[in-house]
């Protein structure tokens, strides 16, 4: 009790112990830091004057002392926190694996399927939430996926087999026109040649040719109405006819007129058929023919000419019942060229939408003159091409060329 607070300041060469004597001897109140002044610890140092006294009551509190409940409490506080969030990571991890694990096996099963195995199986729903929603769905795809392909490969087989029964009736019918040239190698009084190119694998135009005797050549082209696999049939059985009365008569009007009652007492199809028909005398050059409905077929001459043939009276083949038809003829000299041809020549259109049309093959006849009956045929049918440059063809394209060498070949 000997020191007081200014001597242990004066001792201890501290201003601040001494600024705090002074504050107290002043009646001030404060609460400050302090060092202690016996275990020099960090502490407080509360002070107040007692005024009935005239003394200053100052009380040390140690940091440590005061702070021992309140750092418990955060070290409490710290590992509550802590083991509060290590469960509820535990929480969201087992949610999120209840969650994903759905979604990993429907993720593996939908790979599985995208690879092309329709039967991989499915994990099974559980409750009614998004997952168990989207797997329901994923199912029902699955299910639907399988009837899909099973009906899309029933199509596709029944396509493959309507293509190939189109391929085996395109064949047949193009088996129906002569296609070995030239047909007649011991006659060197003529040269024939033609092309028929369906605007479908199959269609309705026709040509033929036969030898009734050593001395008459009949020639024929045939455009039936419509496309496809009617038109093919109808063609058919127009040639048929046609050959069959040709053996039996020479006047193409009267062929004609038996053919159409033929094709007219079949009606239910509602068909019908163009048809230009030639009987060729081979020792003189001279024709008969008949038309019925057809195109006008040209004769390019050797001096260059392109002569039309004379009109003659005749309807479409089939349409009407007792229809007459009449003949005309006209006379081929040694190197002229019969050129028969049916409208998907002259009609035939570009991207731009022009026809061909009869004054270009007109043209393009005239500048062939003087050509053979395959050559010439063949560079109609590309200029046909080169013109529709792309477009889809829209009609059946016949072309037949007839030249006439003379008696003497």
């Amino acid at each position: 009790m000997k020191e007081s607070i200014f001597s242990l300041a004066d001792a201890r060469r501290d201003a601040a112990l001494r600024a705090i004597g002074m504050r107290m001897t002043h009646g001030e109140s404060g609460f400050v830091e302090f060092l202690s002044l016996t275990t020099r610890t960090p502490s407080w140092l509360a002070f107040a004057p007692v005024t009935s006294t005239g003394w200053s009551l100052g009380v040390v509190f140690h940091k440590q002392a005061v702070l021992a409940r309140v750092n418990a409490l955060g070290w409490l506080q710290l590992l509550m926190g802590l083991a509060g969030f290590l469960l509820l990571l535990a929480v969201v991890l087992v949610t999120t694996r209840t969650i994903t694990r759905p979604l990993q096996h429907l993720d593996q099963a939908v790979g599985t399927m995208a690879a092309g195995d329709l039967d991989a199986p499915l994990p099974k729903p559980r409750g009614n939430d998004e997952v168990a929603r989207l797997t329901v769905s994923f199912g029902k795809m699955q299910t639907d996926l399988k009837a899909y392909i099973a009906q899309l490969q029933a199509t596709t087989a029944a396509k493959e087999r309507v293509a190939r029964e189109l391929q085996i009736a395109h064949n047949i019918q193009m088996s129906l026109v002569p296609r070995t040239f030239p047909p007649f190698p011991k006659h060197h009084d003529f040269e024939i040649f033609a092309v028929l190119d369906p605007a479908r694998q199959i269609g309705g135009d026709l040509y033929d040719f036969l030898l009734l005797d050593d001395d008459h050549l009949c020639i024929v082209i045939g455009d039936v109405s419509g496309k496809g696999i009617p038109a093919a049939l109808f063609m058919a059985v127009t040639r048929s006819f046609l050959r069959a009365f040709f053996r039996e008569e020479r006047d193409p009007a009267v062929v004609f007129a038996r053919l159409n009652d033929e094709l007219a007492s079949q009606g239910e199809a509602n068909m019908f058929v163009t048809l230009f028909a030639a009987i060729v005398h081979l020792p003189s050059g001279e024709v008969r023919f008949t038309n019925g409905g057809h195109n006008p077929p040209y004769v390019l001459r050797t001096c260059g000419a392109l002569d039309t043939l004379p009109k003659v009276g005749g309807i479409i083949v089939g349409a009407i019942p007792d229809m007459t038809y009449q003949t005309g003829t006209f006379r081929l000299g040694p190197g002229d060229t019969l050129v028969l041809f049916t409208d998907g020549v002259t009609e035939a259109q570009n991207v731009a939408g022009d026809f061909f049309g009869e004054d270009r093959t007109e043209q393009e006849l005239l500048r062939l003159k003087g050509t053979g009956a395959e050559p010439l045929v063949k560079a109609m049918r590309e200029l046909v091409r080169v013109f529709a440059e792309g477009a889809e063809q829209s009609d059946d394209i016949t072309l037949m060329a007839f030249r006439y060498l003379g008696g003497g070949g």
